[in-house]
């Protein structure tokens, strides 16, 4: 249910030009440039590794996900 409100919200916003620049791609890039940081993580209890965008002022990942310290360089 939560997924079908969220993709009408997302319809009638982008029908009605509110918030256009969430599907920009360039606007996408320049803020998670300025304002995030691609970092490796490792699922605690998977073992599993995955690349994870954070907020530069949020605090580092916690349970169940760990920061492994790496931060990833996007080209």
């Amino acid at each position: 249910m939560e997924g079908i409100k969220f993709d009408a919200l997302a319809r009638c916003c982008k029908d009605i030009g509110i918030a256009m620049n969430l599907w920009d791609p360039e606007y996408i890039e320049k803020w998670l440039s300025e304002n995030a940081v691609k970092v490796m993580c490792e699922n605690l209890e998977t073992k599993q590794l995955r690349p994870m965008w954070r907020r530069k002022d949020r605090p580092i990942f916690d349970y169940p996900w760990r920061e492994t310290g790496k931060q990833i360089q996007d080209e």
